[in-house]
This record gives C-alpha cells, sequence and structure tokens, in this order.
C-alpha cells in the first residue's frame, strides 16, 4: 500500500504554523511579540574567559596526547563516571 497524501493529518501539522508574528498597531508605533531571556541565560551565551584557556589548554594537550599514543585513561573510572550520570540524571 502506497500513501501519497496525509491530507493534513501529520504530528508536525501544528507546527508549520506559517503566520508572522502577529502585531499591533497602537498611535505610531507598531508592536511585535518579544521573547526575553533571564539573566543565567543570558550568562551561559558569554564565553567564560577565566575558565576557556585552562581549559583550552588541557585540551590541546589531551589532543597531542591522544595524536601521540600516549592517552590511556583509567576505564574503571570512566565506568563509574557514567553509570553516575546515568543513575543521577
Amino acid at each position: 500500500m502506497k500513501v501519497t497524501s496525509d491530507n493534513g493529518f501529520s504530528p508536525l501539522a501544528p507546527l508549520r504554523n506559517t503566520r508572522p508574528s502577529q502585531t499591533t498597531q497602537v498611535g505610531d508605533v507598531e508592536k511585535a511579540d518579544k521573547v526575553e531571556f533571564s539573566a543565567v541565560l543570558q550568562g551561559i551565551r558569554q564565553p567564560q574567559t577565566t575558565e576557556s584557556s585552562s581549559r583550552s589548554e588541557k585540551v590541546e594537550s589531551l589532543k597531542a596526547d591522544i595524536a601521540d599514543g600516549n592517552y590511556h585513561p583509567d576505564l574503571k573510572q570512566v565506568a563509574v563516571s557514567f553509570l553516575k550520570a546515568f543513575i543521577t540524571g
């Protein structure tokens, strides 16, 4: 059996709303919908300069060790970390 059309019945149909954001005219000013994020989320977008330099150095060191074949992680510790992350979510 071949289905050629979903006749508008699709799990993604409600997401396919192509209307532009609603605007209202108030006097000479046009207002549009607006979304603002909390200060916590704004901070996430900012680069962490103090941590990023030390982290980037560590990452570069690990990349070099992996490339040279000198990286040998403690597999027991890796497994423990995975299990902790899996259990705690």
